[in-house]
């Protein structure tokens, strides 16, 4: 059998990367047949190596962002790292964890699990304004678009604010609309070994991506112990 990376092989490789601000980057995991969720949930997929390089990713974001009907059903909170990334983090001038915003209109979520370090809330002038007013008195809130949250202008607004880097967890709606604009720097792909079939999305869903920005190059693949670790760039 070929040889396997380990599990403190595969966080530094992921660790190392090159990532210049601004930087936008999407982890996802998936099935050999596409599938990225079991009962909505992509956490029932990966394995204890994919944890790895999801707390790995992580530490390398200023920002994490993720739809708010996703970081329902995965039960989202304020992120924890193990130590030694916290220090990492701090060693290059970082908070000690990544700032989580949140994309919603209907903005139907509760913040409490985020305890002290609440999520910025990304959203749009037709979500409904008590609670929008509400959230603005606990934490920040861009308000980017009229009716649908315009991705692209609430990404600058994220930069403008001190978030360089950010990395999207979906899900597969919020990457479409990434994917589609020609936004996303890198792809870190997850290939759990399990067939699903069924009504599962894609790790994109929703709009085309047109020809000019939809062409990635392979940087890397690598066997862990039961899933394949790929990452893909951009091609300029």
């Amino acid at each position: 059998m070929d040889e396997r990376v380990s599990d403190d092989a595969l966080e530094s490789i992921y660790l190392t990367d090159e990532r210049p601000a601004p930087w936008l980057f999407v982890n996802m995991v998936t099935t050999i047949d596409g599938a990225t969720a079991i009962d909505g949930r992509s956490s029932m997929i990966g394995d204890e190596q994919d944890t790895v390089v999801f707390r790995a990713l992580r530490a390398a974001a200023d920002a994490v962002i993720v739809a708010g009907a996703t970081a329902r059903v995965e039960g989202y909170k304020r992120p924890r790292l193990p130590a030694h990334l916290v220090a990492w983090r701090q060693e290059r001038g970082m908070a000690s964890i990544p700032r989580v915003a949140l994309v919603s209109r209907s903005l139907e979520f509760d913040i409490e699990p985020f305890e002290d370090e609440p999520p910025v809330i990304v959203t749009s002038q037709s979500s409904p304004e008590r609670r929008r007013r509400a959230l603005a008195g606990m934490t920040d809130v861009i308000v980017a678009g009229e009716e649908q949250v315009d991705i692209a202008l609430a990404i600058s607004e994220l930069r403008s604010i001190g978030f360089g880097r950010l990395l999207s967890e979906g899900g597969p709606s919020l990457n479409g609309q990434l994917a589609s604009l020609g936004l996303v720097d890198e792809w870190c792909v997850t290939i759990a070994p399990m067939i699903l079939s069924g009504e599962s999305k894609r790790i994109v869903s929703g709009r085309a991506v047109s020809d000019d920005v939809r062409d990635y190059r392979l940087d890397r693949s690598l066997a862990g112990a039961t899933s394949l670790f790929t990452r893909w760039l951009k091609i300029d």
